[in-house]
C-alpha cells in the first residue's frame, strides 16, 4: 500500500492502482468516455485530467495512466483541471456536435458551445432497413463501422475487439481529422463473431457490427448455425435455435445475468486464445491434446481441426513435405495416416480422432514449412468430423491438464538425453544440444520414424 493526498485528505491505496480507479472508488466525480477497468489504460479523450505535484512538481496528467505513488499530492478540481477538462469538452463538442452523449458531458463541464470548427455531419434522418437475409457477400463493402458525427475516437471497441473479445475484426484507419474505426479494407467482416462488445462498451452508441453479423449468419446452412457465444469461445459448442434473434433470445439474456455484464467482459475470451509458455515451447489453452501422439485437436461445431503441437515440432529439424489422406477418407484413431518428411527421416503420426476427412490444409501442399513456422494456426493439417465429437474428446487432455503434462513429458525427455550433454531448462536448448543421430534416438523415446530421410509417404 501507499499513502497519497487527493483534495486535502490522507488516502491509502494499493501499489500499481490507477489514480482514477482510486478516485472513482472513492465517490469523486471524474469524467471519463475511454476508461474501462476491464482494458488497459489509453489515455484518449483526456476528460479525467487531473492536476498533480511530485517531486516538487506540479502538472497535469490524465488521471486514467497515472499510477499512485507515495506522498503524491492529487487535486481533482482545481481551476487549471476543470479549464483543461472544459477546454477537451469543446473539441468533442466540435468533432461530435451532434451527439447526445456528447452534449450532455460537456454541459456537465459548464460547456454548451465550442469556440472550435464545428465537423461537418451529414445524419440521415430515417435508416432505410435491411431486407432480412439479404446481406451482400464479402466482396462489397461494409457499412461505416461507426455513425458519421457519433464517433470520439476513445477506442474502446477496437481494444475490446482484440483485447477481450480476441476477434481483431475492427481497427482504426486513416490519419488526422480523416481517423475512424473500420473493418479491414472496408470490407465485410469474415471474423466478427456478433458479440456486440464493441457496441456494449462504446460511450456514444456510434457502432454497430452485431447487426450486420447476424443478418450474416442467418445464411448459413443448419449444421454451421454457431451460437454467438461458441463464436466467442465462451462455450464449447451449441447450434443456434433462435435464427439468430439473440435480443429475444432467453440463452443469451441468461448469460448476461449469470455474469452481471457482457459476457466477454467477464469471460474474456482472448486470453484463452492466445500461445502460452511452458517450459520454453507454447501452447493453445483451449485446445485438446493426445499424451501419446503429441498432435491438438480443436472443436468447432461438429468437426474437429487436427495438428501437430509445439513438442513434436520441436524434434524435427525443418519439414520439408507432409502427406494428407485425401478428403472423404474414414480415418480411426490411432492410425497412421499423417506423413512429415523431415532431414532426420518421414514420421508417421497417427491419428488422435476418428472420422470422416472433410478438409486438409491447402497451404501445405505448396509451404509444408508452415507446420513448423506456425503449428497451431496456419499449419493446422486436416478437418474430421466424428460420429461423436463428444465421445472423441474423452481421450485428449484439456484446460488446466495440459501444462501439468507437458511438464511431465518434458522431464521424462530429459531423463533420456543420454550423460554428457547440458542441462538446460527449456525443452529447445535441451534439443539444441543433440547432434542428428542423438536426437533421433531420443525421439523414438517419444515418435517412431517409419522410413529413411527421402522415403515419401503418401501424398
Amino acid at each position: 500500500m501507499v499513502s497519497l493526498t487527493i483534495n486535502q485528505s490522507t488516502v491509502e491505496a494499493a501499489e500499481g492502482a490507477l489514480v482514477l480507479d482510486v478516485c472513482l472508488d472513492l465517490g469523486l466525480d471524474i469524467p471519463t468516455l475511454c476508461h474501462r477497468r476491464e482494458l488497459p489504460s489509453y489515455g484518449a479523450c483526456r476528460l479525467c485530467t487531473v492536476e498533480v505535484t511530485q517531486g516538487g512538481r506540479t502538472r497535469l496528467s490524465a488521471a486514467c495512466s497515472l499510477p499512485v505513488a507515495a506522498d503524491m499530492v492529487v487535486e481533482t478540481e482545481s481551476e487549471r483541471v476543470r479549464t483543461g477538462r472544459r477546454i477537451m469538452a469543446e473539441l468533442l463538442l466540435a468533432r461530435c456536435p451532434k451527439n447526445e452523449q456528447v452534449r450532455d458531458l460537456a454541459a456537465r463541464l459548464g460547456v454548451t458551445e465550442t469556440r472550435f470548427t464545428k465537423r461537418a455531419v451529414h445524419v440521415e434522418e430515417e435508416e432505410a432497413e435491411e431486407e432480412e437475409g439479404g446481406l451482400p457477400p464479402l466482396t462489397v463493402h461494409h457499412p461505416p463501422a461507426t455513425k458519421e458525427g457519433d464517433c470520439v475516437l476513445c477506442g474502446l471497441c477496437v481494444r475490446a475487439c482484440s483485447e477481450l473479445a480476441g476477434v481483431h475484426a475492427i481497427g482504426f484507419a486513416g490519419r488526422g481529422v480523416n481517423r475512424r474505426v473500420a473493418t479491414p479494407f472496408d470490407r465485410l467482416s469474415r471474423t466478427c463473431v456478433g458479440c456486440g462488445t464493441c457496441t456494449f462498451v462504446c460511450p456514444t452508441h456510434a457502432i454497430d457490427m452485431e447487426g450486420p453479423a447476424l443478418l450474416r449468419f442467418r445464411e448459413l446452412s443448419a449444421e454451421r448455425r454457431f451460437c454467438r457465444y461458441m463464436r466467442m469461445g465462451i462455450v464449447s459448442q451449441k447450434i443456434c435455435p433462435n435464427d439468430y434473434r439473440c435480443g429475444q433470445c432467453e440463452y443469451d439474456q441468461e448469460m448476461e445475468d449469470m455474469m452481471g455484464t457482457h459476457p466477454v467482459l467477464a469471460a474474456k475470451p482472448a486470453k484463452f486464445k492466445q500461445l502460452t509458455p511452458v517450459d520454453g515451447l507454447e501452447y493453445m489453452p483451449h485446445y485438446a491434446y493426445h499424451p501419446q501422439i503429441h498432435a491438438w485437436v480443436q472443436a468447432i461445431g461438429p468437426v474437429l481441426k487436427v495438428g501437430v503441437d509445439a513438442f513434436r515440432i520441436a524434434f524435427s529439424r525443418g519439414i520439408e513435405g507432409v502427406g494428407l489422406p485425401p478428403v472423404g477418407t474414414q480415418v480411426a484413431r490411432g492410425e497412421p495416416v499423417i506423413f512429415l518428411e523431415t532431414p532426420q527421416g518421414t514420421f508417421e503420426v497417427p491419428c488422435p480422432v476418428s472420422g470422416e476427412v472433410t478438409a486438409v490444409n491447402p497451404d501445405l501442399a505448396v509451404q509444408p514449412e508452415l507446420i513448423g513456422l506456425d503449428c497451431y494456426r496456419r499449419g493446422w493439417l486436416l478437418l474430421i468430423r466424428p460420429q461423436n465429437v463428444d465421445l472423441e474428446l474423452q481421450f485428449l487432455i484439456k484446460g488446466l491438464g495440459v501444462p501439468t503434462w507437458l511438464t511431465r513429458e518434458f522431464r521424462r525427455l530429459r531423463d533420456c538425453v543420454p550423460p554428457g550433454y547440458d542441462q538446460h531448462e527449456d525443452l529447445g536448448g535441451v534439443l539444441a544440444e543433440l547432434d542428428g543421430e542423438t536426437l533421433a534416438s531420443v525421439g523414438r523415446e517419444f515418435f517412431h520414424p517409419s522410413r529413411p530421410p527421402g522415403a515419401a509417404g503418401p501424398r
